[in-house]
């Protein structure tokens, strides 16, 4: 679809409260990737839910992706997402885990 209609769509989802691993998700959709490889689909798919195995599932993960009930919760989901260690050294290359 065209990029600009795209994201046009992706900031009414945010206006309309929807769960931000659920948009993050739909905008990886767009990535080159994303269409050709399995591996990759999955990969992202865990990390931006939360949902990782063997382990305590993360807060985004709990309330089984609904619709965000307030501002606040939209944050705390997205914080959630940006300090999860599991989530940054697997999405972001210049992670330095061992600093």
């Amino acid at each position: 679809s065209w990029f600009p209609k795209q994201k046009m769509r992706i900031a009414q989802m945010k206006l309309e409260g929807l769960h931000p691993s659920i948009i993050m998700l739909e905008e990886f959709k767009s990535h080159r990737l994303w269409k050709k490889h399995d591996w990759f689909r999955r990969n992202v798919t865990e990390v931006v839910r939360g949902i990782y195995k063997g382990g305590e599932p993360s807060l985004r993960s709990r309330d089984n992706f609904k619709k965000c009930t307030s501002v606040a919760e939209q944050v705390d989901y997205l914080v959630d997402l940006a300090t999860d260690p599991n989530a940054l050294g697997r999405l972001w290359i210049g992670w330095n885990a061992f600093v």
